[in-house]
């Protein structure tokens, strides 16, 4: 880790090689978590919608099939069978609201979009360290070589930590939005009905 990489200061090499490591490896996990978290998300994210598309095509097609014969000649089929696209085209708002106030498919959006602006900045990265590393070459390194080099990791590692409280900071807000939605949601449902007299 960087703790053991900074015991080797006396090799500037092996210093910055160590300290290399440890933020490819902090940049790496970070990714691989948000791929790993996406799989869910985006399983409920479409299921919803698929549910919601379903009921939404039925709950329309219900009462076009109401006075077709297709129908009527099928004695199980109840009188009042277009009611129940109504009920069908409710499920289907009742999918969309619930991905919404929960967040599945931005959660989803929003993993992928980290994912893949810390992949490029990995990209970034590797490819500026192995400049400076060819400049280096195998000798010594020079003092303006180890600043070079350190100002490299430093602004990749804070770049890394920057993109993470970027998207903590839209999930908090996110949250907070659809917790006020779902209140609201909630205060709509308890308040009396007025009468029409």
């Amino acid at each position: 880790d960087l703790q053991q990489a900074a015991l080797n200061a006396d090799d500037p090499h092996a210093y910055l090689n160590g300290i290399y490591d440890y933020v490819k490896k902090q940049a790496i996990d970070s990714i691989n978590w948000y791929l790993k978290r996406k799989g869910p998300v985006s399983f409920i994210s479409k299921l919803l919608r698929f549910l919601a598309i379903i009921a939404a095509t039925l709950g329309a097609v219900f009462p076009v099939l109401q006075g077709t014969d297709l129908i009527t000649k099928v004695s199980w089929v109840p009188n009042n069978f277009s009611q129940y696209g109504y009920i069908l085209l409710a499920l289907a708002g009742g999918c969309v609201l619930l991905d919404k106030l929960f967040g599945f498919s931005s959660n989803w959006m929003r993993y992928m979009s980290t994912v893949m602006r810390l992949q490029t900045l990995l990209a970034q990265f590797e490819m500026d360290w192995a400049k400076l590393v060819f400049k280096s070459g195998s000798g010594s390194i020079d003092e303006e070589q180890q600043n070079k080099m350190i100002d490299c990791l430093s602004e990749f590692r804070l770049a890394v930590v920057k993109e993470l409280q970027n998207e903590t900071q839209k999930w908090i807000e996110e949250f907070r939005s659809n917790m006020a939605q779902l209140e609201r949601y909630t205060d709509a449902s308890k308040s009396p009905k007025r009468s029409g007299f």
